[in-house]
């Protein structure tokens, strides 16, 4: 993220270390000190029992910025009334190229007036 290297491959995210610390927001902007990120799970990349995000609780797991320990994503819980950054974890995500559409030929648009031309004036006959 923001060309630096969290970790090797998907597993190393859950072996109790990453390379580095994420202290960055979704912009790739420095977050301040030591910031506390909601996560909702174990350093094994599981829901937390009782504390995970979305569970009917009064408190959520959370990580912590400056951390490169299994501290980065499970540490201890606060209550989800704090307003905290949010770490999610995907595929690597891509976005395609703009799609150029082209416009629709000369003579699909002749025939289709065409047809219409035709039908109007059946109806007026009737």
């Amino acid at each position: 993220m923001n060309d630096v290297k969290l970790a090797d491959h998907y597993d190393d995210l859950w072996d109790g270390t990453i390379d580095s610390v994420l202290g960055i927001d979704e912009n790739g902007n420095a977050v301040g000190g030591d910031t506390r990120v909601w996560t909702g799970t174990t350093f094994f990349g599981t829901a937390t029992a009782t504390s995970a995000l979305g569970v009917p609780t009064t408190e959520v797991t959370h990580g912590r910025t400056t951390f490169s320990s299994a501290a980065w994503v499970t540490g201890q819980t606060l209550a989800k009334s704090n307003q905290l950054h949010l770490y999610g974890i995907s595929d690597i995500l891509t976005v395609q190229e703009d799609v150029v559409l082209s416009e629709p030929g000369a003579m699909p648009l002749v025939l289709f007036s065409l047809i219409t031309m035709v039908m109007v004036s059946r109806q007026a006959r009737l």
